[in-house]
């Protein structure tokens, strides 16, 4: 780091001589030729003298926050720098010496950072790693607060030091950042995702193109003019195909150079997602729908988020909107699994459960051995053979004359069918206790004892795995109590007692 803070120390010295020395007072000929000796505190304090006497003299701010740098004081030099960014009196070239040097301080914060969290999770939540990160990454952020990148990284790493409340707030500035150029951008129909040629036939023609040949690909930065406002957009393509929309910088702020407005950059929205998925966690639903809705306007393609939205929108009293969403999107993705799988589960939650076999079954048709859509459609269809035999039971004991109807029976067969794949299909769901019991359940009710008998014994020798979840004990008690195995059933119930504490 040394030599490099030298040679950049080194450059903006020469850059300043170039300038036809502007400022020739005795303080400033002194600096330089102490730069130039390497004699760096005699520098100091000869430019310190000379903003002292004009604060906002550009040239000596550049050259004392080389000076800062050379004498690895970084605090120093990261105020004198930003002083000088200020400066009305700042010539581009000044801009793009300091934009170069802060960069490269921001570079190697951002990567510190990032091989401190990488270590951090290989070693298992390391709170000494942990904090590394996060300081490298609050560093970054002092350095370059207009680079949003590092925020999504330090906000997750508060979120495995336990500390959502910091990491909402650094989410909360990301988009804070962010907020105008999204809005401005998808306001004019351009989203992440979106096509070069889209933006173009929006934007215009671009003002400036910039190409560069990136992993086999070419990446494209377009500079336009939105309402009055710069806007650099950025596009990539591997193929002969258009390059799509990655990232944008919308009105960069004035403390950028020409050189870093124009650097290409991938706006990440999981700062999005992830306060999403923190107010999903504390029950502020209308609040995840917030951030949700957001994420899908940015990024339309990203369906990472519709189950929460879908599940926000129910737990809001809203899910009639979301169904009506939800088929709104599949009449657009017609072969979508994934909109059928959200749409499902939607019906499930507010117990439409006819419906909801209705869109398994069309899951299953594109995709036949999809587990989540085994799973949830043998749910559905035992939970309306369920309410259909308790509504049989229902009318039996209001009227002792009434013919039960048993075609409820149909309904568990085929759950237990979607129940028998799942496990054949599927290593997950193979030795599942959870699964085995609900299978064994159904079999109950349809009096197979034989298969009912293959199951227990099956889960029996799962025992050893799920030695230390009562839960398993509880399925097992329930199914020894119903098959009169009072033993058992008391070796059950004592076991999952003392897991319990009890």
């Amino acid at each position: 780091m040394k030599r490099v803070t030298v040679l950049y120390a080194a450059a903006i010295a020469a850059a300043v001589l170039v300038q036809g020395f502007q400022c020739g007072s005795a303080e400033m000929t002194t600096a330089r030729r102490a730069m130039q000796q390497k004699d760096f505190n005699k520098a100091k304090q000869a430019l310190s003298g000379a903003v002292a006497q004009n604060p906002d003299n550009a040239e000596a701010l550049v050259m004392l926050g080389g000076v800062y740098d050379a004498l690895e004081q970084s605090d120093s030099a990261l105020i004198t720098y930003q002083k000088a960014l200020a400066s009305p009196n700042l010539k581009p070239e000044q801009r793009n010496i300091i934009g170069v040097t802060l960069f490269q301080q921001w570079a190697a914060a951002y990567n510190k950072g990032i091989k401190a969290y990488n270590d951090a999770m290989v070693a298992k939540g390391d709170r000494k790693l942990l904090a590394e990160a996060r300081d490298n990454f609050q560093n970054a952020t002092r350095i370059k607060p207009e680079y949003t990148e590092v925020y999504g990284n330090l906000g997750e790493t508060l979120e495995k030091m336990g500390d959502t409340s910091a990491a909402v707030e650094v989410y909360t500035k990301f988009w804070q950042a962010e907020q105008a150029g999204i809005d401005a951008l998808t306001s004019a129909g351009i989203t992440l995702g979106s096509t070069r040629g889209d933006a173009i036939k929006i934007l215009g023609t671009p003002i400036k193109t910039k190409m560069d040949s990136i992993d086999k690909g070419v990446l494209y930065g377009d500079a336009f003019t939105l309402a009055g406002k710069k806007v650099f957009i950025y596009s990539y393509t591997e193929s002969s195909a258009d390059a799509v929309v990655e990232g944008w910088r919308h009105d960069p702020p004035s403390t950028l150079s020409q050189q870093e407005m124009e650097r290409a950059r991938i706006l990440s929205i999981n700062p999005l997602k992830n306060l999403a998925f923190i107010q999903y966690a504390r029950e502020d639903y209308a609040d995840a729908l917030k951030w949700a809705d957001i994420v899908a306007k940015v990024r339309p393609d990203d369906q990472e988020l519709s189950a929460l939205r879908a599940q926000s929108l129910t737990r809001s009293g809203k899910g009639d909107a979301a169904i009506a969403d939800l088929q709104k999107q599949i009449a657009k993705e017609p072969k979508s699994v994934q909109l059928r799988l959200q749409l499902m589960s939607m019906y499930s939650n507010l117990e439409k459960y006819e419906d909801a076999i209705k869109v398994c079954e069309e899951a299953l048709f594109i995709e036949p051995n999809n587990e989540i859509a085994l799973y949830e459609g043998a749910a559905a269809t035992k939970n309306l053979a369920a309410d259909k035999q308790r509504e049989q039971v229902r009318l039996t004991d209001d009227n002792p004359k009434h013919v039960m109807d048993t075609s409820y029976k149909k309904l568990l067969t085929k759950a237990a069918g979607y129940f028998e794949q799942l496990r054949k299909v599927s290593a997950r769901f193979k030795d599942d206790f959870i699964v085995i019991g609900e299978l064994a359940n159904t079999y109950e009710v349809l009096k197979d004892t034989p298969r009912v008998k293959v199951l227990i014994s099956e889960l029996e020798a799962l025992e050893a795995k799920y030695a230390k979840d009562s839960n398993y004990y509880r399925v097992m008690e329930g199914l020894y109590a119903r098959n009169k195995m009072t033993d058992k059933m008391k070796d059950a119930q004592s076991k999952g007692a003392k897991l319990n504490g009890k």
